[in-house]
Formats: structure tokens, sequence, C-alpha cells
């Protein structure tokens, strides 16, 4: 096999392992928009961005999903190659990573981000208002 053919193939082979890895991140929930927060307790930005976060899942509902990932305590940063905390990551319905932003996004940043990535709107009748005291159906929390 010449040279020129064996490269191709390797950078075919590359890229195809590229595209797998990508689609394999753990934390998108297939079929809806996924917010997902990367925190850790001690960090001072984190506990300002905390509330933002967890008011915009009770504000979503089931039109999207927010994962909020302790990094101290789950492995999943990893995947996503977090070296600055906060940092949140947007996933469209497809599971795809959309948008990351490191440090504090406020409330109406992130709100219109998810919009721009595909965030359904938000039907006639209102989501239950009195939280639970489990947290929204929609939130996985790993602390």
């Amino acid at each position: 096999m010449p040279l020129r053919t064996m490269f191709l193939a390797s950078l075919i082979w590359m890229a195809a392992v590229g595209l797998a890895r990508a689609e394999a991140l753990p934390c998108a929930v297939q079929g809806k928009v996924t917010l997902v927060d990367f925190t850790a307790a001690w960090c001072g930005p984190c506990k300002v961005q905390k509330p933002i976060v967890q008011a915009l899942a009770r504000e979503l509902g089931d039109r999207a999903a927010v994962v909020i990932i302790d990094i101290d305590k789950d492995r999943r940063a990893k995947a996503y190659k977090v070296s600055s905390i906060p940092t949140l990551v947007f996933h469209d319905a497809a599971g795809a990573v959309r948008f990351r932003h490191t440090g504090i996004m406020g409330r109406e940043a992130i709100l219109a981000k998810l919009k721009e990535i595909g965030l359904p709107e938000a039907s006639e009748t209102p989501a239950a208002a009195t939280p639970s005291k489990t947290g929204p159906r929609n939130t996985l929390t790993v602390y």
C-alpha cells in the first residue's frame, strides 16, 4: 500500500474515532436540549452561578435537561476537558455540544443560548410553580 494511501486511511480513521468520542459525551440527554454545569463546592464563582442554574432548571421544566456536576466527586469533567470552573456546556437535542462558556453566565444569556440551539417554546399551560423537595424532575445533580 503506498504511503499516501496509508496516510489518508489513518486520517479517515482518526476522524471517525474523534466523531465517535464526540457523540459519546456522558451528560447529554438524548431528545432534549441539555445544559451541563461543572462546579465545585469550594469555588466562589460557582456559588454565584449555582442559584442561576437551579432557578432556570425550575423555570424550564421538561423543555430542557439540566445536569450539575461537582468535579471533585464525578469524573465526567474529563470527557469534556474542563480545566476551569464554572463551565457551562450546551448540548442540542441530538446530543452535540453546541456551545461552552467558562465563568459566570447570567440568566438571560443562558436562556438566549438555549433558545438559539433549539429550546422548545413554553406551552400555554404553566408548569407547577411549587418546587419539590428533591428538585425539578429535569435536573440531575451529582454531588
